[in-house]
């Protein structure tokens, strides 16, 4: 299960044990969307930089991409492992998943592809981060240890 806040701090996504993702108005509290598709649980959130575009990611093996303003998804990628987190990068173009596989795996948004996998770890991907530069992506294993690797963009 997750929560987070869209950069502008307008709107707080969140996911709970029915597959569903939210979108909530943080001013008065309504929900402003609900975006049905998982297929189990979603265990990672992450708003783009300018807050338009939402990702979730989960158990069902893929990462969504929302327009949560008219409650649509946009994209539907498949990345053949089960999703524990996400993060976008500041340029909003790339997200960074977490994966049950033991890897990290970089997300060109435009080709809705896996454009690089990171291994390393002995252990499901469980947290990942993108430097504010987006030169730098982090993951954190259930083995206990973190990495960082250089993403050459």
């Amino acid at each position: 299960m997750s929560v987070v806040f869209s950069p502008d701090g307008k709107f707080a996504a969140s996911t709970g044990s029915d597959t569903l993702v939210k979108v909530w108005n943080v001013s008065d509290g309504l929900l402003k969307a609900s975006l049905p598709g998982h297929r189990g649980p979603v265990y990672g959130l992450a708003f783009d930089p300018s807050s338009n575009v939402l990702v979730s990611a989960g158990w069902d093996k893929t990462v969504r991409v929302w327009d949560y303003t008219k409650s649509e998804q946009v994209h539907l990628i498949d990345v053949g492992t089960e999703v524990w987190s996400v993060a976008f990068c500041p340029k909003g173009k790339h997200v960074l998943v977490g994966c049950q596989d033991y890897s990290a795996k970089w997300i060109d948004l435009e080709t809705n592809k896996v454009a690089t996998t990171y291994r390393g770890q002995n252990g499901a991907m469980h947290t990942v981060a993108v430097s504010p530069d987006g030169k730098l992506v982090a993951g954190g294993s259930r083995d206990g240890t973190v990495r960082v690797w250089e993403t050459g963009y």
